[in-house]
């Protein structure tokens, strides 16, 4: 074998396994490192640079992602061997204590870790977005500016420049705060100036925000320190009204102190005035609430229309309490300026009553084996009810909720007419209740005569496991129905 073709083999070899010294086995494909909970801490050790995908192995969106993030691999695997990446079964037996100081609620979820510090990936799932993403966190996180022909180039090419000029860099406590916030900012470009040119157009020792959105300069004016800085920068760096899209969703939802304001149209026929108001109120409830603006013309946002019981066709203002179980209020018509900033006013002086999704109670919702409920007999049915109402909270799509039905249905048939028991079901998708926060499908809820809190069902969900349930939680339940024992 000749020297150059051993020379193959050997990288070859080298792409697909890479050991350590502990023996722990790291496998190498297509540029990603696949970790477990025996090699996860040693390989953070051992690389300054790695981003780290926790997947589920079921999980839809994280095969749309595989293709692409190897992809941003193998680039970085060329260009810039030191950036490593690697992937985590976050679903894996002992994995969960493991990664418990992440904060990991879906997957996938990206976490970028600089000598073991993690930072939450919050950037978008193109090749691209990530490219840039990691090439900014590993590499220096603020650049220097000299003359005030290159700010301008800076300025036309990004949507928010900061500048930060200081009469020294060595030796600064205020430089070493502004450079570490440009390492965790994201959305934002960061440079830095000593050039007495540059002093001469914004001043010298000062944070300068600039935007092509708004107001296009804004000067940082607090004491100087990382809270005031960070606050300052990003409270200013999106626009006080923004548009609901892939890039935006998380800014507008990610902060779960803020309220959320929606406001639903065919923005193509907005009326500007209306854009005007909407932009004041932003202005006036900036550090409370968020502003944004969905089209209702675009089919990604049927979703979040449909959760707040719209169609397509409505104008309406919706308000989003993420903080308090996604309470909900909504400002149906009369899409007027007044109406806006009264309903807005309102609702910051507690003066409005949460809006609850429901379907029309069906003619036929007692006349079935299973009952049917909706959000305007919920609470009719259940809380006022001398029996106890054991309840399928389901979404249509859901293909456990579908497996489940015939089983569901054979229950409610054994309990038909029975003295002490309901069984029952509710489209969790169309129909809400005060109270009862559902995150995943199915959800079953018995609700017992005369007590608050409902018991949640986690057992076998065959016909035996459901009806020993229920005999061991409702006093006197009989199997047979009255009917069947006259």
């Amino acid at each position: 074998m000749s020297s150059s073709m051993k020379l193959l083999v050997v990288s070859a070899l080298a792409f697909i396994f890479a050991v350590f010294a502990d023996n722990s086995e790291v496998i190498l494909n297509n540029g990603v490192y696949s970790l477990d909970r025996n090699t996860y801490s040693d390989f953070l050790d051992k690389n300054e640079f790695v981003m780290v995908k926790f997947y589920a192995p079921w999980c839809g969106h994280c095969k749309n992602l595989a293709p692409i993030y190897e992809k941003v691999a193998l680039k970085f695997t060329q260009n810039n061997p030191q950036v490593k990446f690697a992937k985590f079964d976050a679903t894996a037996e002992d994995a969960s204590k493991l990664l418990s100081p992440l904060d990991i609620k879906g997957y996938p979820t990206l976490y970028w870790f600089k000598s073991k510090k993690p930072i939450l990936y919050d950037g978008g799932r193109s090749e691209d977005e990530i490219s840039n993403w990691v090439t900014k966190k590993s590499g220096p996180s603020v650049s220097p500016i000299s003359t005030y022909a290159d700010l301008k180039d800076k300025l036309a090419a990004h949507k928010v420049v900061v500048l930060g000029t200081f009469d020294k860099i060595e030796g600064n406590s205020n430089f070493e705060v502004f450079s570490d916030l440009a390492y965790h900012i994201n959305g934002v470009e960061f440079y830095y100036s000593t050039s007495h040119e540059i002093f001469k157009e914004v001043g010298s020792n000062k944070v300068v925000m600039f935007r092509q959105f708004d107001e296009p300069k804004l000067v940082f004016e607090d004491e100087f320190n990382y809270n005031n800085l960070e606050n300052f920068i990003t409270s200013n760096k999106n626009p006080l009204v923004i548009e609901l899209g892939p890039e935006t969703h998380k800014f507008i939802f990610g902060d779960p102190k803020k309220k959320v304001v929606l406001l639903f149209s065919l923005l193509s026929g907005l009326d500007k005035n209306i854009v005007g108001c909407y932009k004041d109120a932003a202005k006036k409830y900036k550090e409370k609430a968020v502003l944004a603006l969905v089209d209702s013309n675009i089919e990604n946002n049927a979703n979040i229309i449909s959760f707040f019981g719209l169609k397509k066709d409505d104008e309406a203002v919706a308000i989003l309490d993420i903080e308090k179980d996604l309470r909900k209020y909504r400002l149906k018509g009369d899409m007027t300026c007044p109406a806006i900033e009264g309903f807005l006013q309102n609702y910051f002086e507690d003066k409005l009553t949460p809006f609850y999704m429901s379907e029309e109670v069906p003619a036929d919702w007692n006349e079935k084996d299973v009952y049917t409920l909706v959000g305007k007999n919920f609470k009719e049915v259940v809380s006022n009810s001398n029996k106890a109402v054991f309840v399928k909270f389901y979404a249509p799509w859901c293909g456990h909720c579908k497996a489940l039905a015939p089983t569901w249905e054979k229950l409610g048939a054994s309990y038909k007419n029975n003295a002490n028991v309901v069984i029952a079901k509710i489209d969790a998708t169309k129909n809400e209740v005060e109270g009862i926060t559902i995150e995943g499908f199915p959800q079953l809820k018995l609700f017992l005569p005369g007590e608050k809190e409902s018991i949640a069902y986690e057992g076998q969900r065959d016909i035996a496991s459901l009806k020993n349930f229920l005999e061991s939680h409702v006093p006197g339940l009989l199997e047979k129905s009255q009917k069947d024992e006259l």
